[in-house]
């Protein structure tokens, strides 16, 4: 009998209302909620839930978001990330509301499910993307250079990712690869979940809202429970709820 792979798993939901989009994303280290609120054409509002998050002002992120409200739907994630410091914001509820901004823009629900197996000891691993459209995405990875399929061989998932991808014509590519490429950055926790566990607050990073200087020493580290990485997240209660809006 086969042994069953571990990894990380990710999901990612987005769901479309009369005048508000809905999104969750779970991981091992974050579950949040987030809703886009517009008039058909511009962001109204935003407001989300943190469920589950790595410090403890993670949930105070929220208001950055708010950074959202004026700007124009976009079908295309590149024009909310371009026209925003990401450096200012939680880095995965701006992701989910870019994410969730495109799925208003188009009208449509979207889903992704995501799973990027631990590293070797040679530091290779397996990256699967499936969309609920039945678009799949698989990348072979060694260390930070994607390594097939061969229309990817030789991309690295560091810098320089972004601007290839907005380079992409096909959109749904574009923002599949990018979710793609931050499920597989999540994946470098798992390898460090002990020395991340150990540390008592932020690092002084400038790389995210909670990372920033001054705002690093008061956040509290929350360690996170080690998964075995074989199955999926179960669905987390009150989750479908949420997104069907109830």
């Amino acid at each position: 009998m086969n042994t069953p792979e571990s990894g990380l798993h990710r999901t990612i939901a987005v769901t479309i209302h009369p005048d508000q989009a809905r999104a969750l994303v779970q991981d091992d280290f974050h579950h949040f909620r987030l809703a886009i609120h517009h008039d058909g054409t511009h962001i109204t509002g935003v407001s989300s839930e943190a469920v589950r998050f790595p410090y403890s002002l993670c949930p105070q992120s929220r208001s950055a978001l708010d950074d959202l409200i004026g700007l124009p739907l976009t079908s295309r994630i590149f024009d909310i990330s371009g026209t925003i410091n990401a450096r200012h914001q939680c880095t995965h509820q701006f992701d989910l509301a870019a994410l969730t901004v495109a799925a208003a823009a188009r009208g449509k629900d979207r889903r992704y499910t995501l799973f990027v197996t631990d590293p070797t000891e040679d530091d290779h691993c397996e990256a699967h993307l499936t969309r609920d459209d039945g678009f799949s995405l698989h990348w072979s990875i060694a260390g930070r250079v994607i390594t097939a399929p061969a229309a990817f061989a030789g991309i690295t998932v560091d810098h320089g990712f972004t601007p290839w991808a907005a380079g992409l014509a096909d959109e749904d590519l574009a923002e599949a690869a990018l979710v793609l490429r931050r499920a597989h950055f999540v994946l470098g926790g798992r390898a460090m979940l002990e020395e991340l566990n150990e540390r008592h607050i932020a690092p002084s990073r400038g790389s995210c809202y909670v990372m920033q200087p001054g705002r690093s020493g008061h956040a509290t580290r929350i360690p996170t429970p080690h998964r075995d990485g074989t199955q999926p997240f179960p669905s987390a209660s009150g989750d479908r709820e949420w997104l069907e809006g109830h």
